[in-house]
């Protein structure tokens, strides 16, 4: 990552600001007992730094930690009531860095290696475990104790605030690290490549919503609340968009609806105002995770289906197109020629004695000797040009938008390339190839049949040759 090529050093200064900078953000929508936050945004952005940069910048964690919270319930009008700042500050810095740097370890020791926490159900599940759910409770333990130790909460009110301490640390971890993740871990356009209208779309039917959100005084007694409308934009962006986008959105979401809930406040009833950042936390969380859940899943499912697609269309030996996947693309081609006329060539080719290769020098040689002819064959190819094996050492080329003369320069040059080629072996290795041109007059089956015909005339007429039939003919023509 480019992030760990920045002198460290200057990783902890920039840690450290991140940490008080987010934090100054998330106090501003703090409530008591306990000056709690709905979401703190600290703790999303410290795991996503110890994702990026490793372990070593916890002391800018544990400092950040410290100032950025202390500062909310300092007192310097005495010496004892300094150190007991200090003292529930240092609980509270310690508790992050050891929630925080803690729970991405025990990430990787229980997960891959990779760095994308939505790369797989997997990963996400180990997330959810250690990072949201183990670190912020630690997280919230020792910042609850050092405030109800130093006398900054009352006893009674010691588990409700570890309560929504420790959801207002989960949220920022699951809104903010898999966001910033998928950003800097994950490659990709941001709209996936989707057409400029859909993404038009999409965006002016999710802002009218959030316009809705922030401008409706009160839900509507017809129409169902703001959220039930926003489900089937979710599943539209995860589906469509990838988590870029979705992640960026539900981050908005998450900043109007806290917004929201801070203007909403009573300054009398602060049983009403706790009972719904409770409701708030939990609806920001069950939501996020919902939302990674379907996309993780989705995710899955079409990296199965290109998997497989992948398995279908290559050979896994060569890495070469498998003979389903060009006799579907000869098929296409057939089609082209027949509307707009347009000729194209195909080149079918046989690894000389073969046999003899797997014999001497066993199977493993012989595989390594296939890899190797596709490997030359394949620098000599168009972008547009399809090698695929046909099954053992037979190869087929598609050539498209090629007439008869160039296709048999073609096969000519890759006759030489790879007569020229050293292998590594005793053996010279050659190849012989039938060459023929597609037209309207002749039907696929034909044409195959007669260019099987002109490859085994090669190897009849002493091998390393290229045999080529005519376009409209059946007859054969020689070329050494």
């Amino acid at each position: 990552m480019k992030f760990r090529e920045v002198p460290y050093y200057s990783q902890l200064l920039l840690v450290f600001l991140l940490y008080i900078s987010a934090a100054l953000i998330s106090q501003h929508f703090s409530i008591n007992p306990g000056n709690i936050s709905p979401i703190w945004l600290p703790s999303g952005l410290m795991v996503s730094m110890v994702f990026l940069l490793g372990y070593r910048i916890w002391p800018a964690i544990f400092f950040g930690a410290i100032v950025g919270n202390i500062s909310q319930y300092i007192d310097l009008s005495s010496i004892t009531g300094f150190m007991t700042c200090l003292s529930s500050a240092l609980l509270n810095g310690l508790g992050d860095a050891i929630g925080i740097v803690g729970s991405v370890y025990l990430y990787f020791r229980f997960q891959s290696k990779s760095e994308h926490v939505l790369s797989n159900l997997s990963g996400f599940s180990v997330f959810l475990l250690f990072c949201v759910v183990l670190g912020s409770f630690v997280s919230a333990i020792f910042g609850v104790t050092g405030l109800w130790f130093n006398g900054f909460i009352e006893s009674e009110n010691y588990f409700i605030s570890l309560i929504t301490w420790f959801v207002g640390d989960g949220v920022g971890v699951l809104v903010i690290t898999p966001l910033l993740l998928s950003f800097f871990v994950e490659r990709g356009s941001y709209f996936s490549n989707r057409s400029f209208i859909e993404c038009a779309v999409f965006v002016t039917c999710w802002l009218f919503l959030l316009s809705w959100k922030v401008f409706s005084s009160q839900p509507s007694e017809i129409l169902p609340p703001v959220i039930f409308f926003s489900l089937p934009l979710i599943v539209w962006s995860i589906i469509r968009f990838g988590f870029k986008m979705t992640l960026s959105l539900m981050v908005i979401n998450a900043c109007i609806s806290t917004l929201d809930f801070v203007l909403s406040q009573s300054s009398f009833n602060a049983s009403a105002n706790l009972e719904a950042l409770i409701n708030l936390q939990l609806h920001l969380a069950l939501l996020t995770t919902s939302v990674c859940l379907f996309g993780v899943v989705a995710s899955e499912r079409s990296y199965l289906i290109r998997s497989l697609s992948e398995q279908l269309e290559h050979d896994p030996l060569t890495g070469s197109f498998t003979r389903r996947y060009i006799n579907q693309r000869i098929n296409d081609e057939f089609e082209r020629t027949e509307r707009h006329g347009l000729p194209f060539g195909l080149i079918m080719f046989d690894i000389d004695d073969f046999k003899k290769i797997n014999d001497k020098y066993g199977h493993q040689v012989g595989d390594q000797v296939l890899i190797k002819v596709t490997e030359v064959i394949q620098k000599e190819l168009r972008s547009i040009d399809v090698l695929a094996r046909w099954g053992g050492e037979e190869f087929m080329l598609l050539v498209p938008d090629t007439n008869l003369s160039g296709t048999e320069k073609l096969a000519e040059r890759l006759r030489h390339v790879i007569e020229s080629y050293n292998f590594g072996i005793d053996e010279r290795i050659t190849i012989s190839l039938g060459v023929c041109v597609v037209s309207m007059k002749v039907s696929i089956e034909d044409m195959l049949i007669n260019l099987d015909q002109a490859m085994y005339k090669s190897k009849r007429d002493g091998k390393n040759k290229v045999s080529v039939i005519g376009p409209e003919t059946s007859y054969l023509q020689c070329a050494t």
